[in-house]
């Protein structure tokens, strides 16, 4: 085996490693900084995956500085240059940098237009930052490049889009619930798991937005009152999205357990 594909293939475990470190229910310090030491051993073999590695794990702690400074520097020394961006968007994402994301996985999508894995995170990030309108333009785009895999949120993307349309509220007013939901939970250092939105049975212009979080039960429910104390002071966003687009916390660790992880 080459010395080439030996540093591609070190760089490519790290990045797994990373994912599943990224992914787990409970941190794994130990493991994080093992990951990191690696990581640092491989700049000079391969920096864009030694970068991708560091500025994950700085999204995992909340460090958006420390994401900013080894993305920008992978990219800058990518080949591919949209797979960089994609992951740049992710680690974005988990430190709370809903917009930034999404913004920087349309320049992914920008560069390989005909890549549905980064179509799809995309359309995944749209509905997570509140980005409807342009999340329905994608989900065209997406039928037209995989017209035999229909996605089922579609259909919520497209009816929140449509209340947006009739001034139920505002995507501004979303993003802003979706912002500080994220600031509560930063400060809570807590991780995200996922982000699910649903519409309200009966009620069309209203939207309840589940933010899974690795925390217990009792957990969320803190982060439930914190982040209800910074809406209902806020009399302009109360006016706009705070009554209707109801973000809510949802802990999914029970007794040290993954809850939504099938038994």
């Amino acid at each position: 085996m080459s010395q080439t594909r030996v540093k591609a293939t070190k760089g490519t475990e790290l990045v797994d490693r990373l994912t599943a470190v990224a992914n787990a229910q409970e941190l794994d310090e130990v493991g994080v900084g093992r990951l990191r030491r690696e990581a640092r051993l491989l700049m000079r073999a391969d920096p864009v995956a030694a970068h991708t590695v560091l500025g994950g794990l700085a999204s995992i702690s909340g460090n958006i500085a420390q994401v900013r400074e080894h993305y920008e520097a992978a990219r800058r020394l990518s080949a591919s240059p949209s797979e960089t961006l994609a992951n740049y968007a992710t680690a974005l994402s988990s430190a709370g940098e809903m917009n930034d994301a999404f913004h920087t996985i349309l320049q992914a999508h920008e560069l390989s237009s005909d890549n549905p894995r980064i179509l799809k995170a995309a359309l995944a990030l749209a509905l997570q930052s509140g980005q409807f309108l342009k999340g329905c333009e994608l989900y065209r785009r997406w039928n037209k490049l995989c017209p035999d895999q229909p996605m089922a949120d579609e259909v919520i993307m497209t009816a929140a889009a449509k209340a947006v349309e009739r001034h139920a509220f505002t995507e501004a007013g979303v993003q802003k619930v979706i912002r500080l939901a994220q600031q509560v939970r930063l400060q809570a250092d807590i991780r995200q798991a996922e982000g699910v939105l649903w519409a309200v049975d009966g009620h069309p212009d209203d939207f309840q937005f589940e933010v899974h979080v690795h925390a217990s039960p009792k957990q969320a429910v803190d982060l439930n009152e914190a982040l209800a104390d910074r809406i209902v002071t806020d009399d302009e966003l109360m006016a706009d999205a705070g009554g209707k687009f109801v973000a809510m916390f949802i802990g999914t660790k029970i007794d040290g357990r993954d809850a939504r992880a099938t038994p």
